[in-house]
């Protein structure tokens, strides 16, 4: 972790997130303040991101092919219904 500063800090570091198995992220800040407690009361922390990396999924994919599925079974349900409706129909 890199920071100057005299109470405000800029530089970068990493942060550890649990929920993601204590997964490191890098991050960079510019103009914050942290109190005693070690806590952000001032500025905004930015994840950084390199495309290159591995092991990190752009989930656009993923959303677009359940959106996808999603209209798929939406079309076959609509079927089902029209033929249902035929049936009782005649």
């Amino acid at each position: 972790t890199t920071a100057t500063g005299d109470g405000i800090y800029s530089g970068w570091g990493y942060i550890t997130v649990p929920y993601l198995q204590n997964t490191k992220i890098k991050v960079s800040f510019q103009n914050i303040r942290i109190n005693s407690d070690y806590q952000l009361t001032a500025g905004v922390v930015f994840t950084d991101y390199d495309e290159n990396w591995g092991g990190v999924d752009d989930v656009g994919n993923e959303i677009e092919a359940v959106g996808d599925v999603v209209d798929t079974v939406g079309d076959a349900v609509g079927d089902v219904i029209d033929t249902v409706g035929d049936v009782i129909d005649s």
